[in-house]
């Protein structure tokens, strides 16, 4: 036969490795990743015969392979996230190559993956196939056979063949032998004339014998899923799952002691230990009755952790996590109904920081339910309690929760001066920039308000001194208090005159029978103790008290009823206005004389009850030195002045009328120039009127 010469050879072996190094990863090209989003699981068919493979990555890929073709394929063009291969798979270039995963010299660089995968699936010979011939000889599947001498035949299943690139190799070799030193286990072998005697030389070598054996270990270790790497992913994926049903049932007990407004932390934050608060009494009670945490505090006792995830940092980090969960799905309620409103309250924090409480009002249209929504969003540090400084804090906290200040509709605060003040406060500065945002004053403290101003009208109906003295006497010693708390003496508010409804109650009722059949005023208490009980007994035995006493009760009774349906989420404009008009009625009818007159005998029972006199004490004229001005005819009858001082100390509500239609559609006109700017309009007049 004809020789080549070595220029000929080199050039040969030339092409031969540049070949090989295009075909390098190329078998992923017959593979593509499973995307979450398909359901399926379906990838496309591209030979007869399938089977999973993993490959690099953390996906699982689904790679079809054809044996025995000849025919070319064009690469997929799906991109697929493997770390070993990032630079062929950038380049997606299309192949003139076999599409047989199997062929070696289309291996992907090797790792542990790798490794496993190819073990797992195992080596595949071509077989039906019309190998090329070199000169006059050529590879055939009787090479696969090792015949000894008495005749048997021994299979070579570490014997592969490249369709490719013409070559041979050996399967173990090629995956375990590090110091390559045979071709078979690096760029092949294609000397058919002396294929016995290399593939008689290989398999009685130390590194092919090595190589077979380790390629069976890991073999019979893959089929009883026993590798390193399985025992090292079954580990993990335990530790995971582990870590994961504790997350579950913190963030579950984190919710629960929210959801209740119970206290997190104590005193002492290690496990075990008295007063270390409820999250980790908790945790404590859990791990007596679930495996998991028991688990999890025995690892933390006996030291073979030191992270535990039960520190209070991370109880702050699920509180904000779930509250930031809670904030987005308000948020996106908000903005699905589009118009809202906003309500803001200033107060002190237990370390008398001063804080916006920030609540949004609006509409939940969801699908055949309609109702009002009043969430809180967040409490927001005060530096500046002007109302330059409130206002900018506001739309700070709007532009970062994506809530757009054209669709606010409305802006409600307390009745004070940096809140609703008309020149340079909250209500003022935004109306500024949203003249839709019309502002609207807590009614509820508007009712308080004219309750306060009602009870400082007059010397007479300022009566809530003597309760407040009640309650401090009584607080000066253990058996004084047990006595007041056996008739429920409610220490009063300074804003919510609704609660002062309670301490009308008990005094009326209960505490001044006490008071006039009690012992203690006597004995241990001293001398102060007697004076200052003689001091309270000699205001409160007192019939104008008792007049006043029965008038608040009946007065505070229906507001506190106003006042806490007012404060009702779900409450709209028309049932304000008819709550409204419940208690005007009842004040318009108690101003009427039969009223006074029933005030009056429930005070006289009361004065019968305690032995006291049942009339108003005769009042004392002051005179003048000089009597040169003509005086007014002034109130002699101590009732009469009573009646005209106090009894008739509030004023009347106006009435609410109903309008006509042209009233009504002329102030529907009027909502509707509102509510307008410049050419964007919230509602129309005329269907407004109709409705």
């Amino acid at each position: 036969r004809k020789r080549f010469s070595g220029v000929d050879y080199r050039k040969r072996r030339a092409e031969k490795d540049a070949f090989c190094e295009s075909q390098k990863g190329s078998m992923l090209k017959y593979v593509r990743t499973v995307n979450a989003a398909d359901d399926t699981g379906e990838v496309e068919e591209i030979g007869e015969s399938s089977k999973e493979l993993i490959l690099p990555g953390d996906e699982v890929i689904k790679a079809k392979m054809t044996h025995g073709a000849e025919s070319d394929s064009e690469s997929s063009g799906k991109d697929i996230d493997n770390a070993s291969t990032v630079s062929d798979i950038a380049d997606k270039k299309k192949t003139d190559a076999d599409p047989n995963p199997d062929d070696p010299v289309k291996w992907p660089k090797m790792n542990s993956r790798v490794t496993e995968q190819l073990v797992a699936k195992g080596p595949t010979q071509v077989k039906s196939f019309e190998f090329p011939k070199t000169g006059n000889r050529k590879f055939t599947p009787n090479h696969y056979m090792h015949h000894l001498t008495n005749g048997e035949a021994v299979a070579r299943t570490w014997l592969l063949y490249s369709v490719s690139s013409d070559t041979i190799f050996c399967f173990c070799c090629k995956i375990f032998t590090l110091n390559v030193k045979s071709a078979l286990a690096s760029d092949g072998v294609r000397d058919w004339k002396n294929l016995s005697a290399i593939l008689s030389s290989h398999e009685k070598s130390f590194d092919h014998i090595s190589a077979f054996q380790t390629w069976k270990e890991m073999e019979e270790r893959l089929n009883c899923n026993k590798t390193v790497d399985q025992y090292n992913r079954r580990t993990l994926s335990a530790e995971t799952e582990h870590w994961r049903n504790v997350l579950h049932r913190l963030v579950a007990l984190t919710r629960t002691l929210a959801v209740q407004n119970l206290t997190f932390q104590g005193h002492s934050d290690r496990l075990y230990e008295p007063g270390n608060g409820n999250f980790l009494k908790f945790i404590e009670l859990m791990g007596m009755f679930d495996g998991v945490m028991k688990e999890r505090l025995q690892r933390i006792t006996s030291n073979d952790t030191h992270i535990h995830y039960l520190g209070k940092n991370i109880q702050n980090e699920l509180i904000d996590l779930l509250a930031s969960k809670i904030r987005g799905k308000i948020l996106s309620m908000v903005k699905e109904s589009k118009y809202y409103s906003v309500i803001l309250d200033c107060m002190l924090d237990i370390s008398h920081m001063e804080q916006i409480a920030m609540i949004v009002r609006f509409v939940s249209t969801r699908p055949g339910n309609v109702e009002i929504q009043e969430c809180f969003l967040a409490f927001v540090k005060l530096d500046d309690s002007s109302g330059e400084g409130m206002t900018e804090v506001l739309l700070q906290k709007l532009n970062e929760m994506g809530l757009p200040l054209a669709d606010m509709r409305g802006q409600s605060y307390d009745n004070g001066a940096n809140m609703k003040g008309k020149n340079k406060e909250v209500q003022k500065w935004v109306r500024e920039l949203n003249s839709r945002a019309f502002f609207v004053p807590c009614n509820t403290h508007s009712l308080n308000l004219i309750l306060s101003d009602a009870a400082g009208c007059c010397t007479d109906a300022v009566n809530f001194g003597v309760i407040q003295a009640i309650f401090v006497y009584f607080s000066l010693s253990t058996y004084q208090w047990d006595i007041l708390l056996k008739h429920v003496v409610k220490q009063l508010s300074e804003t919510r005159w609704g609660s002062r409804v309670e301490a009308a109650r008990a005094i009326r009722y209960d505490a001044l029978l006490s008071i006039a059949d009690d012992t203690m005023l006597t004995g241990t208490c001293g001398t102060k103790s007697h004076a200052e009980a003689r001091s309270i007994t000699g205001k409160v035995l007192n019939f104008k008290f008792l007049c006043s006493l029965v008038v608040w009760h009946d007065i505070l009774f229906e507001v506190n009823i106003a006042s806490k349906t007012l404060q009702v989420v779900e409450f709209d404009l028309h049932q304000a206005i008819e709550q409204l008009a419940v208690l005007q009625d009842f004040l318009q009818n108690y101003r009427l004389d039969h009223s006074f007159v029933s005030v009056l005998a429930i005070a006289q029972e009361l004065a019968e009850s305690l032995s006291i006199q049942q009339r108003f004490a005769e009042e004392i004229q002051k005179k003048t030195q000089f009597d040169y001005k003509t005086r007014d005819e002034p109130v002699v009858n101590p009732e009469q002045s009573f009646k005209v001082n106090f009894f008739y100390v509030l004023y009347k509500i106006p009435e609410l009328s109903s309008s006509s239609h042209e009233v009504l559609f002329e102030q529907c006109t009027d909502l509707q120039s509102a509510l307008m700017d410049g050419d964007s309009k919230d509602i129309d007049a005329s269907e407004l009127c109709d409705e």
